[in-house]
């Protein structure tokens, strides 16, 4: 991967003993490539990255500067084809979950931007990551840095291209907040064929709207999922033209996942139906036949055991003076 990627490396330390190196600082929790002299008496992080000793905050901070933005973007490809291949991420039917996190800048005077934090609730100098994690798997298969407000909302796109060329194919569908993207983007991702659920901004006309909803208007659907938010209610209005949308698209309104307030979501899937209630199961299933030979017979009703007051219940120990 680092030789798809073209890292640079030295005649003393190759490619790969530099990434893992850096890799081996982040597994061990050293905040900062500073802090590895702390490690250079030890030989587990060195054995991991091929090396007898690892290299000096020195060489390991040079080497971070050397590493450019496209290096970065090679080998997450490179890593991404890998992922695939061992399973570890769908190639086919390929869903993922979009979102930012704003990293805080503690220093003085920082020329970045101010992102929204939601640890403080409120915005701050940081800076703006982007990551994609495989829903199936839950692996992070995409992560990038350097973004700033103009570019943004694009960055789904980017997200798309990176993918396609680590795949050969357009992601199946993207799950993302309502601050992801805007909703011309969201158009070109339906021209490319991408399908894609999000929320939509509460507007007051839309506020108004859900709120003039009667109960009767909503109907109680079944999620195939533990827990107590599985019997949400749904309202759903088949085609709602958004404000920048081109197309028309459907417009779920749910109710009762455990938030105060009304959820109103946008997916471009017009064919995607809600599954049918499903019915609480009167008995268990039947075992595998290997399976059922091997437990033996199978366990009779529980006893009943009714207590009553000054009765001790009979056991094993039934006959033997109570121990003090």
């Amino acid at each position: 991967m680092a030789a798809a990627a073209g890292s640079p490396a030295t005649r003393a330390i190759p490619a790969a003993g530099y990434l893992l190196s850096l890799l081996a600082l982040k597994l061990t929790a050293t905040r900062r490539v500073s802090h590895v002299d702390d490690l250079l008496c030890d030989p587990a992080p060195a054995l991991l990255a091929g090396l007898s000793v690892l290299p000096k905050k020195t060489a390991l901070t040079d080497y971070s500067y050397r590493l450019s933005h496209d290096h970065q973007q090679k080998f997450l490809a490179a890593l991404d084809a890998k992922l695939i291949a061992a399973g570890l991420a769908a190639s086919e039917e390929a869903i993922f979950d979009l979102d930012f996190h704003a990293v805080m800048h503690w220093g003085r005077d920082p020329a970045l931007e101010k992102h929204y934090v939601p640890t403080r609730s409120q915005r701050a100098r940081s800076v703006l990551t982007f990551f994609a994690q495989d829903s199936g798997t839950h692996n992070l298969v995409y992560g990038n840095a350097d973004i700033s407000k103009a570019t943004q909302a694009r960055e789904v796109i980017a997200f798309c291209d990176h993918w396609k060329q680590a795949s050969g194919a357009d992601p199946k569908m993207l799950i993302m907040d309502q601050k992801v993207t805007t909703q011309e983007v969201l158009g070109e991702l339906d021209e490319r064929g991408v399908k894609f659920a999000t929320l939509r901004m509460r507007s007051r006309s839309l506020v108004k709207y859900i709120n003039g909803l009667a109960p009767a208007d909503f109907t109680t659907i079944t999620l195939d999922r533990p827990g107590p938010h599985n019997k949400p209610k749904v309202h759903e209005d088949p085609a709602v033209k958004p404000t920048s949308y081109p197309a028309t698209v459907r417009q779920p309104i749910v109710t009762g996942p455990g938030r105060a307030h009304r959820t109103c979501i946008i997916p471009n899937n017009t064919q995607a139906k809600p599954a049918p209630p499903t019915t609480p199961r009167t008995q268990a299933p039947p075992a595998p036949p290997g399976l059922s030979q091997a437990a033996g017979p199978a366990p009779g009703p529980p006893r009943t055991v009714i207590r009553r007051t000054g009765c001790r219940d009979p056991g094993p120990s039934a006959g033997r003076p109570p121990t003090r």
